[in-house]
């Protein structure tokens, strides 16, 4: 009988250290699914990320001011496809992207004062602008127009550059002082071919026609809401939408008349110090948020939350 004792006591004191080494497995366990789930999510190698643009494959590419790169993933599942950072693609300090209409990607690199162009179904390069004829001077904002054309943002001399997307040749060079152009940021050009500049020191909204460059109008009412705009998209309804870095918030307004639709400035959405902006084959609008290194994706028709990425 003493012997069982002695053997109860024995399994007694056993039992606490089974517990602890499983309870220590666990958490290794645990370690490890985190561990993978911090690696895929920053996988995407989001470093100040800049701008955002899609592409006629359904992906979505995405600039990175500090590395010097450009991430790609998928608009469906939001899945990584590739980060592009190598030295021939002349990223220096890549500021904004587009897609054209045959299928190429256009980078404007600010610190280089020139633009990239590369295959969107490859990621190939096709080519690096730099001639000085382009009047390229810290290069931002570009889009391209109805006629195949590509008008760059140059916001170190308040001006625009027309080039021809076809064959990359330059088309004009505008900096006419009546365009109220101060410190241009992002441009965008609608379904009626109407171009829309943001200026960033002006807090302003300038809107020319983009089949003889020709001033519509400038937008500058308090009821916008423009606290530093910078990103600048257009979509399927009709609409243009701004994003306004200090405010963390985005305007909506009627790109027929210019009118006001509304103002989004709820935290919930995650927009932090809001950059580049884009609309894809989904109805739905990509905010980059500089300051959070993420992403917020929207729904054009209430602006309503989807997800934001990290």
């Amino acid at each position: 009988m003493k012997k069982s004792k002695k053997t109860q006591k024995k399994i007694k004191i056993r039992l606490p250290k089974i517990y602890i080494e499983l309870f220590i497995l666990l958490v290794i366990a645990i370690g490890l699914i985190f561990k993978l789930v911090v690696t895929s999510q920053s996988g995407y190698k989001f470093d100040y990320p800049t701008q955002i643009a899609t592409d006629n494959y359904g992906h979505v590419w995405v600039t990175n001011g500090h590395a010097n790169s450009i991430t790609e993933l998928n608009s469906k599942d939001g899945s990584l496809i590739k980060v592009y950072s190598d030295p021939s693609y002349g990223f220096n300090y890549p500021k904004n992207v587009i897609n054209d209409n045959f299928g190429h990607i256009w980078v404007t690199n600010f610190h280089g004062s020139s633009i990239t162009e590369l295959n969107s179904k490859d990621g190939s390069l096709i080519k690096v602008y730099s001639d000085p004829s382009y009047g390229f001077n810290y290069p931002n904002g570009l889009t391209n127009d109805n006629l195949g054309h590509i008008w760059v943002v140059n916001g170190k001399n308040q001006s625009l550059t027309e080039i021809n997307s076809s064959d990359g040749s330059l088309v004009k060079v505008y900096s006419d002082n009546s365009y109220g152009l101060n410190s241009p940021w992002s441009i965008v050009c609608d379904n009626m071919g109407h171009l829309w500049v943001t200026n960033w020191n002006g807090d302003s909204l300038t809107e020319l026609n983009s089949s003889d460059g020709s001033l519509i109008a400038v937008y500058n009412d308090s009821k916008f809401k423009f606290v530093k705009p910078q990103g600048i998209t257009a979509d399927n309804l009709g609409h243009v939408w701004i994003t306004n870095w200090i405010g963390n918030s985005l305007t909506e307004l009627n790109s027929k008349d210019g009118s006001l639709i509304a103002v989004y400035e709820d935290s919930k959405l995650g927009i932090y110090w809001p950059i580049g902006i884009t609309f894809d084959d989904h109805g739905h609008v990509w905010v980059v948020n500089n300051k959070g290194n993420s992403i917020t994706e929207l729904n054009a028709n209430d602006g309503s939350l989807i997800k934001v990425y990290k």
